[in-house]
């Protein structure tokens, strides 16, 4: 039941998009931003930055809105904000904007995670672990693909940003046909 259910299918299938996003932008960050001269001690303080956003967002905003049933739209309004995100990222070329960009995304980004379990964990019923095994499984997966794509283009660091803003674009349609 787990690999046939549609809902479980689509809560895969996001995080195989923000796994891979994350996972991608965690190994390529400091190239992608080495044309624009900035150090790689900058480059690991924006990472960090965005691991603490998320970590805040997954561990205050996921359990408020799980809490008034607003995954759905949170999925979304994540994949857009991360969308717009690393559009951004395409034309912006300052440290410190790149970081607070890369901190909202990140807040977003990591806050989702725990929501898609807890839809899975809803949907599974008696088979919740297993179901968030696949679903995590899924989103190891997206970060070993997405971060192999990027790698390809990492020369070109404004379409590695434009690739990543079309991935999580891809998300808001998926989190949309979810259930309320």
């Amino acid at each position: 039941r787990i690999y046939t259910d549609p809902v479980l299918s689509r809560l895969g299938a996001m995080l195989f998009i923000g796994v891979g996003v994350f996972n991608a932008l965690a190994t390529w960050l400091e190239v992608l931003l080495e044309p624009e001269r900035i150090s790689s001690s900058a480059t690991s303080w924006i990472l960090v930055a965005m691991a603490v956003a998320g970590v805040i967002g997954a561990v205050s905003l996921a359990p408020r809105v799980a809490g008034r049933g607003g995954e759905r739209g949170y999925l979304q309004v994540a994949a857009l904000v991360c969308f717009l995100a690393f559009l951004l990222l395409t034309v912006i070329h300052v440290d410190v904007f790149i970081g607070l960009v890369l901190a909202v995304a990140g807040l977003f980004l990591l806050g989702a995670q725990p929501l898609i379990l807890e839809i899975s964990e809803r949907r599974a019923g008696h088979a919740a672990a297993s179901a968030a095994g696949a679903i995590l499984l899924a989103g190891n997966l997206g970060g070993i693909v997405l971060a192999v794509l990027v790698q390809a283009i990492n020369g070109h660091p404004a379409a590695a940003f434009g690739v990543l803003a079309v991935a999580m674009l891809l998300i808001a349609p998926i989190a949309r046909s979810l259930p309320p």
